[in-house]
């Protein structure tokens, strides 16, 4: 199948206790690297607890009052040039439907630019501690644009550089702190 470039919607992200347990991380400094990091605000997600793993869910209030009107502003960025067609039947989609089955929407993969993505999106973030411990970070995602196929080596300040001008183009709404920018595995 191969390899794209997204752009999507974090709508979760796991990562095991035992390493943070082990650098002793707390929830504070947790989210202080996630957003020295960049990955995503947290502030716009919830924590959840397993004995195995720590888990942010983003925040449902947020998904269901922004996600209409970011992606209004959003695909018409993305989908230009010849590819005005392919975002209009989503739009109409997701205004007929009650926000609570958006995301089985984007799980029944019917629109390629809304299509849920699980384990889409794999960080590996080094913890500021000795020996610099790696926290794999698992996100679930709602790709929101995918092109390819993408091959690339050495990548992440680039993808850093479009996330945040994304972020920045729609800084109005506080769900842009959820875009990730990324090559799908």
């Amino acid at each position: 199948m191969g390899t794209y470039l997204a752009v999507g919607l974090t709508m979760s992200a796991r990562m095991p206790k035992a390493v943070l347990e082990k650098a002793d991380v707390g929830m504070d400094e947790l989210f202080e690297n996630i957003k020295t990091g960049q990955y995503f605000g947290p502030d716009i997600y919830t924590v959840h607890e397993t004995t195995e793993e720590m888990e942010l869910r983003l925040k449902e209030d947020v998904l269901h009052e922004q996600l209409i009107p970011f992606l209004n502003k959003l695909y018409p960025a993305l989908y230009y040039g010849g590819y005005e067609t392919r975002y209009p039947d989503i739009m109409a989609t997701l205004d007929a439907t009650p926000p609570t089955d958006w995301l089985r929407i984007a799980q029944e993969q019917r629109f390629p630019e809304f299509q849920f993505s699980d384990e889409g999106r794999y960080i590996r973030h080094r913890l500021k501690r000795p020996f610099e411990p790696v926290l794999a970070i698992t996100c679930d995602m709602i790709i929101l644009s995918l092109e390819g196929k993408i091959i690339m080596e050495e990548y992440g300040r680039q993808f850093g550089f479009f996330r945040d001008c994304i972020r920045l183009a729609f800084n109005e709404f506080t769900l842009a702190d959820a875009v990730g920018v990324y090559i799908t595995r």
